[in-house]
């Protein structure tokens, strides 16, 4: 039986599971009773499928009608896509906001946005809008040119469509920044919008003589195979993405190399290709060696070389020895091919869990294992934006989901000492399934895998240094019946006993794989003048800069211990928790970063504990941030009069508070 299965981000409900849970295992999705899946399509948060009875089914993200209901509600399960009657279809495609159709009467179907013409039903108009952008919410007829019917279809990350004609031409309309037409321009045969458009299927400028036996569309760049068994791309080539040695064009689209019409792909010398499958920024094909071959961005390690280096030219995937690539599918910053054991491996960028293989880890420049249950093979995968499909064959029914709760004792635990990690199981059916747990952190192993006894599984390890820890658990069941699940704990390692009275940490820049996180203080102390009962001064400006491609989040805090006099006050001294603060931004928060509360000066004020000035969550704080505080100092009766100064304390954390 085949089974829809579904991992990595599902904000929108794009697993189709009625869950809005992102998982870092594949989960089990659902389609209506007695309905299998025959083919899938991810896209930009939204997810389609070919059920066994010939119906389009669609679930996720709904703001342009891209599921094709009659609606812009989002569905977290499978909705019918209402094709004309009497219509089934054969193959479906999914973009950033507009999907695809292939009819059993060779007719390409519509719906979603028609921002720039991408219906192809002649307007960038509607036929209906969807908040204020044109749309159909229900599929609409492509017309192709007499006589010719479709054979697939692809729609790329942006606003273009694509389908392969009966007569072996590749036709394209909408978007034409990039050249994404291939008619030799950017500016199309219409305007949508203000750029070049098509607002009807135009045939694309293949070399004579050739004509395509596949098509693929990804960010701008497109990809075909030929009858010469050679690859053409077109479109943007900003990391190398044409696969033809450069990045530079020959043509400039939106200040980036790119080209108007299909260019050859340098593939190796006596290898043809037999799919081709193109991403955000990395192209993807399988050679008749058997080999999988990438090329453009290595973001993430997207190429799967083991490298983040680009390349203009397609590298060898480094798949598993003895295991060749059947099909591959190339995503936002996530990869996926299904090798010829039937198993799928996943490469490139790991937010939300994307690989599959249940780590933590932030990417991986290598394939790696998505965990499937055993004894199942993988038959088709699409990689979408951070979401990953695939069509699971070889169980009896569509397993019984389980739950995976990881804990820690103790927690926080103090470094160098023992942790036991502790992951209970739980099926939906209300029983404990029998199996295994596989214990990591920061995607490495944790030893072997552990049996799962009374419901649970532990280990027992110890941390050296003092920081956070990420841990993840996989539960891998004995029997199909069980489907494998996933837990995740951050662990709070201390440099002492938790609860004892601490330093704070210096400030510190550090480079982290991608991107910068980046702290600086400006020079000087804090100087507050006795006038009154009060005394007032500023913070100097804390700079925080956070352009790291995966934001763990930050936080800075402040304390002081105490105040000395100096000039007229020379000798007296008033304590910290006398200091208190209305945290400041200077020039507006940045990247969802937040400011921390105002603390009165009055105890425990600044001199007892720590007092956050601001702080950012996972995924937010990027951008710069820069902070200061107004300070107020409550003097006691009778104290000395004068100038008081004192250097305060400054902690910055890179990761969420």
């Amino acid at each position: 039986m085949a089974v829809l299965y579904a991992w990595g981000d599902n904000t929108y409900g794009q697993f189709g599971d009625g869950s809005e849970t992102s998982s870092s295992v594949p989960v089990p999705g659902t389609l209506p009773g007695g309905v299998t899946p025959v083919a899938v399509s991810a896209g930009y948060r939204t997810g389609l499928a070919v059920g066994s009875d010939g119906n389009v089914y669609a679930w996720g993200y709904n703001q342009f009608g891209q599921l094709g209901d009659g609606s812009t509600v989002d569905s977290p399960t499978p909705v019918r896509v209402l094709l004309p009657a009497g219509v089934t279809a054969t193959a479906v495609s999914e973009g950033l906001a507009t999907s695809l159709a292939l009819g059993s009467d060779g007719t390409v179907y519509a719906w979603g946005s028609n921002l720039a013409g991408q219906l192809g039903d002649g307007t960038a108009t509607g036929p209906e809008i969807c908040g204020y952008t044109p749309c159909s919410m229900t599929p609409v007829a492509v017309p192709l040119p007499g006589g010719v019917t479709a054979t697939a279809v692809a729609e790329d990350g942006l606003y273009t469509s694509f389908a392969l004609g009966s007569d072996g031409h590749i036709y394209a309309w909408g978007d034409n920044a990039y050249g994404q037409l291939g008619d030799g321009t950017t500016t199309g045969p219409q305007t949508c919008g203000g750029a070049g458009c098509s607002m009807t299927p135009a045939a694309v400028s293949l070399p004579g003589g050739v004509r395509v036996t596949a098509v693929s569309a990804g960010g701008a760049t497109s990809l075909a195979i030929g009858s010469d068994g050679h690859i053409y791309a077109w479109g943007d080539n900003a990391y190398g993405q044409l696969g033809d040695g450069t990045t530079t064009g020959p043509q400039t689209c939106e200040g980036t190399g790119c080209s108007l019409m299909p260019v050859a792909v340098s593939l190796p010398g006596g290898v043809a290709v037999t799919a081709v499958s193109a991403g955000g920024a990395t192209s993807l094909a399988i050679g008749s060696d058997g080999h999988a071959y990438a090329w453009g961005s290595n973001l993430f390690g997207t190429l799967g070389d083991g490298s983040t280096t680009d390349s203009s030219t397609p590298v060898l995937v480094s798949m598993p020895t003895g295991v060749a690539a059947v099909a591959v599918s190339a995503g936002g910053s996530t990869e996926l091919a299904i090798g010829s054991d039937g198993s799928v491996y996943a490469w490139g960028d790991n937010a939300y869990g994307s690989l599959g293989d249940g780590s933590t880890a932030f990417y991986s420049t290598t394939p790696v294992l998505a965990y499937l249950p055993s004894g199942t093979t993988a038959t088709a995968v699409s990689e979408g934006s951070g979401t990953s499909l695939a069509i699971i064959a070889g169980g009896t029914a569509a397993p019984v989901r389980t739950t995976t709760m990881l804990t820690a004792s103790p927690n926080p635990v103090v470094a160098g000492g023992t942790v036991t990690l502790t992951a209970a199981e739980l099926a939906a059916d209300g029983t404990q399934p029998a199996g295994s747990v596989q214990f990591q952190v920061g995607g490495t192993d944790i030893g072997s895998p552990a049996a799962v006894a009374s419901g649970s599984a532990s280990v027992t390890t110890a941390f050296a240094a003092a920081g956070t820890e990420t841990l993840s658990a996989v539960f891998i069941p004995t029997s199909t019946t069980y489907a494998i699940s996933g837990g995740e704990l951050s662990l709070p390692v201390t440099a002492t006993v938790p609860g004892a009275v601490t330093g704070g940490e210096p400030v510190t820049a550090t480079v982290p794989e991608f991107g910068t996180f980046t702290v600086s203080i400006g020079a000087g102390t804090v100087l507050l003048t006795v006038s009154g009962q009060t005394a007032t001064g500023a913070l100097q400006d804390v700079f925080i800069s956070d352009s790291r491609n995966y934001f763990p989040g930050w936080s800075v805090s402040g304390q002081e211990s105490g105040f000395a006099g100096s000039g007229t006050a020379q000798g007296a001294t008033i304590p910290g928790n006398q200091l208190g603060w209305i945290p400041v931004a200077v020039v507006g928060l940045a990247g969802g970063a937040a400011l921390g509360p105002l603390v009165a000066p009055a105890a425990p004020g600044l001199g007892t504990t720590a007092a956050v000035l601001a702080s950012a969550g996972a995924g937010s704080g990027f951008g710069t941030n820069v902070l200061s505080a107004n300070l107020t100092l409550l003097i006691p009766a009778l104290q000395q009069a004068g100038p008081y100064d004192g250097t305060l304390t400054i902690t910055v954390v890179e990761s969420a508070p």
